[in-house]
């Protein structure tokens, strides 16, 4: 049995921009976004008071990146695990290197939302806990965490749809 802990690097921050899926040149997806890092700092009196944060390219790669699209949304705090990946740019014959932290695993980052941690994880109960107002008027997202949808009470039995008129025509509940 060994006595180390095998780590990965990880980064917890703030979505600052809405992450934005895109395909590379080779075909696979990506979810980028920019992202924010708080950082702390030591005051002479031994208080700790915050600094200002540092901005970073967060990136997610592959069907992972796919299954994630409009999952985590601008504002929202993550945890994620991966590595850090420097890339060349070529910028009018000036060479430079960009950094993106590529995240393997992410979530959201549930040690600074109380609020997720004292509900349910079904989606009907945040929304009943969320949503005091009428049941088809949207529920108003927290400022940091998750985002969490109302989801209007449907009926016990599925409706039949009709198919024997277009949908745009004359009689049509849309109009002409």
């Amino acid at each position: 049995m060994s006595d180390t802990i095998p780590t990965r690097e990880a980064l917890a921050g703030f979505i600052v921009t809405e992450p934005r899926l895109t395909t590379t040149a080779g075909g696979m997806y990506r979810l980028a976004a920019r992202v924010g890092v708080e950082h702390w700092q030591s005051e002479p009196d031994g208080a700790r008071s915050m600094a200002d944060p540092s901005f970073h390219t967060l990136a997610i790669y592959g069907q992972l990146a796919a299954r994630l699209a409009g999952e985590f949304h601008k504002g929202e705090r993550f945890v994620a695990v991966g590595r850090t990946r420097g890339y060349p740019i070529d910028r009018v014959g000036v060479e430079d290197v960009r950094y993106e932290f590529v995240a393997t695993r992410i979530g959201h980052d549930a040690a600074d939302d109380a609020l997720a941690r004292s509900m349910s994880r079904h989606p009907a109960s945040r929304a009943r806990h969320l949503d005091t107002r009428h049941p088809l008027e949207p529920a108003e997202a927290p400022a940091s965490g998750r985002r969490l949808r109302a989801v209007p009470d449907l009926p016990a039995q599925p409706t039949s749809v009709r198919h024997d008129r277009p949908l745009d025509g004359v009689g049509s509940p849309l109009g002409t």
